[in-house]
Formats: structure tokens, C-alpha cells, sequence
């Protein structure tokens, strides 16, 4: 019967979501596809199974317990297969689970990822649009316009737009998974000329010839479908014809290489059209092919001169027919040489001496969340009195609020040597966010920091301790060095993910000698420890200290003289 169950609930939810939709909704395009994967219930193992079709896709995998409106869909797990059999499995739960999937679009390396958005109803036209790419980089439209960007590193590549207008905000995402897979690699977008335009012209091609020539420019058969044919005639002095594709960025310095199918009666060309990056167009020509009547393979490389910044590539005759078919220009992946290591070479044994070995000194850091004002008037006098720096992490919209520190608290606190990081504008649960609410709440907390003058904010913190890939992908493209999660623990050297910093959390039930063991680990074993406090009072509340324990914890870390360091310290110790 589960199974029966199960099925249902995944059959369903194709038809069921668009029942919720908004009067005015937002479509972000290229939009994943809603796909409905083989899945299996184990009654020994109490596991849910999905099996997916293909690799070197990525799928999202989606979930909700109920589908009363307003519907909230939680993302599970983003699924990169790289595989035969990718599939993915979770503990079943006794409750009613509804499911989704999608598979999200995939390009090559370099191809052109055209984004846009879709206003529903069409005849809504009052918004502006604001986009945020990959690139953290902004861009404001006044109309839905389209824009193409070329990825030129692989992986899953997001992109939110906002659209005010009218008193409302709207906001939609999208995103793409780029590969550089063969078979998704060619920067030539319509390479067999089965893409047509209105008038029957092959999408992304032209026609180009000059000279004394009369030519002939036609689709005909060829060796997969359509081919793309020029004939050239009455030649009386210099000319040449060609079809090109439409000019496509490239590497300046990388190797590119460029294939076709064709078929030529006489000596035919390939020359690049090369666009520079001060907007002049010059000629290469790269290889000189030979007529035979027959169908060959062109297949050349080049390395793209420093100074371009796009090209097209032209396969030209200037007497006779030339048709080509199949054409593909895509950048090459170098692959590294051998490695030849030469035979060790015997040297005479040397004697060396005894050393003692220095004692290992880890890193010590005091973390305190949230900006409450007795960070200031208990924890700040304190951590004077004992010549050590912490590092406090602020809601800053919580700024001059009662029982919270204000702009010129947070500001001394600096300019003594403490770091002020962030911890969001309101302290929301991240993961609950549209995608450009989450930018905001992360970048807003950081210029917020910068605009009163309180350091760069270059550490983050993750409220309640939540995070998930996108989360942490949005800390990184703001140009944070490292943040701290909730995760219980040490941080070794060069192995823990300095986006994902564990730390041992204190609260009322944490006594004095727990955390001097705590300190003594750092120094033990060479490692970071850091100290997450929230509160220091009387009151005992969850997530709090006394003073009376924070004094005996800094004057046990002064007597012992270990190294205390700020959270920017403990990414450098981190690094080393």
C-alpha cells in the first residue's frame, strides 16, 4: 500500500502546483523540467529510493508534508551524478511526503546561456527588473529584456531577478548546470543547420562574399540533415564567399580547436574573423584545404591571440562549391604531460642531532553572536582587563535597538582591535528565502558593518546555524574569507572548510572546567577552537554564561598564555 501511495503522490504534483500560483507570477527561462524518476520503497531498510535516468546531470529533489496553499516546497539535495546509476535515498517517515524533481538545463563550457523572464499575465509591463548572476554583479532593466551569459567554468550557475512595480515585488530564479563533457562543448549553437528562422534562413548564420563573383547561398542534404551550400562563378578578379556563425567569446591565450564535414570542387580556406578587445576586426587565415569532390573532414587548432575577446570562425572557396555540415569549434582541455621522476640518488647517511620539538601552539577565538549590550558593557571591560580581542558578530538591523549595542559601541569595539562580523540584517532562518532575499540579508549585514566604519565585516555566521549549498555559494560571492557555522568541534589545518568553521558552543550548563579543557585542546593538538557565546549574565537563559565564568576563562587563557586570535586570525592560522 505505501508503494501505491508513494506513486500517486509523485503522478500528482505536476498538476497540483500551478493551482497556487499568484495572480501576477514571475518564470525565469531556461526553467528546469519537471521529470518523474523510477523509485523504490525497501520494507527492510525503511529507505525511499530514487533512481534518475541520466549522468552528469543534476536533478533537485524537492519535498513538502502537505499541499494546503500556500504550498512550501523545501529543497532536499541537489544531485550531481557522475555515474552510471545516480541515485539518491532517505529515510521514509511515517507521515505523508509529497516529492518533486527536476532536471535542471545543461550547456557546455562557453556556450551562450540566454536568460529571461516571463511576466504572467503578459500584459503586466509596469515593473523594473533586477537581476543577480553568479558574478554577484547587479543589473537593473526597465522591460523583461534578455541577456547572454557565457559560463566558462562548470557546475550549477543560479540567477535571481526581483520585479518591483505598482507597490509589488516579485522575485523568480533559475539555474543551469555547465559541463564540459563532450557532446556539450561546441560554442557553435545551431551547427547542423536545423534551426530556421521566419524566412527559412538557418538561426545564427550569414552570408558574406566581395569581389568580381557572382554566388549562390542554399540549404541542401547532407550527410545528417541539412548542410549549408555556397556556389561561386563568372570569378573575373579577387573575391571569395562563406557561411559563418555568429561571433562567440573566447580565452584570450587558450587553445581552440575547429571541425567540419564537407564537400568542395576546388581549393577551399578556413580563416578566423578575429574581434579585438578595442573593437577591431582582423583575418587569420589557418589552414588551405584541397577540392576532391568528395566529403571530407576539416580539423584544425589555433590559440586565440591575447588581445580578442571573440571570433568566428569562416570555411571560404573563391571558385567552384563548397558545402560543410557539422561544424564545431570548442575549447580544448589541456591535458598535463608525465610526470617522469628521475632514480633517487644514494647519498651517505648524515647524522643529525637530537632536537627537542617546540611545543604545538593552536589558535583560541572568542566568538560572541548576536550584538547584545552587555557584549559591550560586560564582555568589552573584561576582555581590556586581560589585553585580549574577540570577535563580535552583529544583526545590524538590530543597531540602537533596546538591549542591543549601537553604531558607535560596535564602532569602538573595533577600533580596539575587535572584528565586527555578520550575521544578517534580521537574523532569518536563510534557508527559507527566496534566493535575493538571502543576498540581501547577507550582503546588507556586510555594507551595513563597512558604512559606520566598523572593519570590512569579512567574516559571516550563519543564523540559527543554518545553511545549505546556495547559502554558502551566496557567502562566498560576497567576498567573505570564511564563516562559522553551529557544527560541534575543533578546526584542523588545511581540512576544515573554511566556509563551514565548527565551534564548541557554551550555554548555562557549560562549567568552567569544561571550557578550559576546551582551550587546553587547541594548544594539545595544534588546532583552532573556537568559543561561541551568546549572553553573559545572571539569568541563566539557553545559550548563555555568567560573567563570573567568562572571567575565569580569560584568566586561565592569560596564565597559560595561550594565543587568542579573531576570526579573520583563525582563517590565517587555518591556511597555514
Amino acid at each position: 500500500m505505501k508503494m501505491k501511495k508513494l506513486g500517486l503522490i509523485v503522478a500528482l504534483l505536476t498538476a497540483l502546483v500551478p493551482v497556487f500560483a499568484r495572480a501576477v507570477t514571475l518564470e525565469c527561462e531556461p526553467k528546469a523540467t519537471s521529470i518523474v524518476p523510477e523509485f523504490h520503497f525497501n520494507e527492510d531498510t525503511q529507505r525511499l529510493r530514487f533512481d534518475f535516468p541520466e549522468w552528469d546531470r543534476v536533478y533537485i529533489l524537492e519535498f513538502t508534508d502537505s499541499l494546503s496553499s500556500p504550498v512550501t516546497w523545501q529543497q532536499r539535495v541537489i544531485i550531481k551524478p557522475s555515474g552510471e546509476s545516480p541515485r539518491f535515498s532517505e529515510v521514509a517517515t511515517e507521515k505523508q511526503r509529497y516529492y518533486r524533481v527536476w532536471e535542471l538545463p545543461t550547456f557546455g563550457t562557453g556556450q551562450p546561456v540566454t536568460w529571461q523572464v516571463n511576466v504572467r499575465p503578459s500584459q503586466v509591463s509596469f515593473f523594473t527588473f533586477t537581476w543577480i548572476g553568479d558574478d554577484g554583479v547587479s543589473r537593473s532593466l526597465t522591460s523583461s529584456d534578455t541577456f547572454t551569459v557565457y559560463y566558462q567554468t562548470t557546475g550549477v550557475k543560479t540567477i535571481t531577478v526581483t520585479a518591483f512595480g505598482g507597490g509589488t515585488q516579485l522575485s523568480a530564479s533559475g539555474a543551469v548546470y555547465i559541463t564540459d563533457r563532450p557532446g556539450f562543448d561546441n560554442l557553435v549553437s545551431n551547427s547542423r543547420f536545423e534551426q530556421l528562422d521566419g524566412d527559412g534562413e538557418p538561426v545564427g548564420w550569414s552570408q558574406d562574399e566581395w569581389g568580381n563573383i557572382s554566388t549562390d547561398f542554399e540549404l541542401v542534404d547532407g550527410p545528417t540533415g541539412k548542410a549549408a551550400k555556397v556556389s561561386v562563378f563568372d570569378r573575373t578578379d579577387e573575391g571569395d564567399a562563406k557561411w559563418y556563425f555568429d561571433r562567440v567569446p573566447v580565452i584570450p591565450g587558450a587553445l581552440y580547436q575547429y571541425k567540419d564535414d564537407f564537400f568542395a570542387t576546388g581549393e577551399n580556406f578556413i580563416t578566423l574573423e578575429l574581434e579585438h578587445t578595442n573593437g577591431d576586426v582582423s583575418y587569420d587565415d589557418v589552414a588551405t584545404l584541397g577540392g576532391s569532390g568528395v566529403w571530407q573532414k576539416a580539423d584544425v587548432s589555433f590559440t586565440v591571440p591575447v588581445d580578442v575577446r571573440a571570433l568566428t570562425v569562416t570555411h571560404l572557396i573563391q571558385e567552384g562549391e563548397l558545402t560543410i555540415d557539422n561544424v564545431l569549434l570548442r575549447k580544448v582541455v589541456p591535458t598535463s604531460p608525465p610526470i617522469i621522476i628521475p632514480p633517487p640518488v644514494v647519498q651517505p647517511p648524515v647524522v643529525v642531532p637530537p632536537v627537542t620539538p617546540p611545543q604545538s601552539r593552536g589558535l583560541i577565538s572568542l566568538d560572541f553572536d548576536d550584538m547584545w549590550l552587555e557584549h559591550f558593557t560586560v564582555v568589552y571591560p573584561m576582555l581590556k582587563e586581560f589585553g585580549l580581542h574577540a570577535t563580535f558578530y552583529a544583526v545590524t538591523s538590530h543597531l540602537g535597538q533596546q538591549k542591543y549595542m549601537d553604531e558607535n559601541q560596535l564602532r569602538e569595539l573595533y577600533l580596539n582591535g575587535n572584528q565586527i562580523g555578520a550575521h544578517t540584517k534580521t537574523h532569518p532562518h536563510l534557508m527559507t528565502l527566496t534566493l535575493v532575499e538571502a543576498w540581501q540579508e547577507v550582503k546588507g549585514s556586510r555594507d551595513a558593518i563597512r558604512a559606520i566604519g566598523a572593519g570590512n565585516g569579512d567574516m559571516f555566521a550563519y543564523p540559527f546555524g543554518e545553511y545549505n549549498d546556495a547559502i554558502v555559494d551566496i557567502v562566498k560571492r560576497n567576498g567573505f574569507i570564511g564563516a562559522r557555522a553551529t557544527n560541534d568541534g575543533v578546526n584542523e589545518k588545511k581540512k576544515t572548510d573554511l566556509y563551514l568553521l565548527n565551534r564548541r558552543g557554551v550555554g548555562p550548563g557549560t562549567s568552567l572546567e569544561q571550557m578550559k579543557a576546551w582551550v587546553d585542546e587547541a594548544e594539545l593538538r595544534d588546532v583552532s577552537v573556537i568559543l561561541l557565546i551568546h549572553h553573559v549574565d545572571n539569568t541563566g537563559i539557553a545559550y548563555s554564561t555568567t560573567p563570573e565564568k567568562l572571567r575565569g576563562l580569560l584568566q586561565y587563557i592569560q596564565q597559560k598564555k595561550y594565543r587568542v586570535g579573531t576570526a579573520s586570525e583563525c582563517i590565517k592560522f587555518l591556511s597555514q
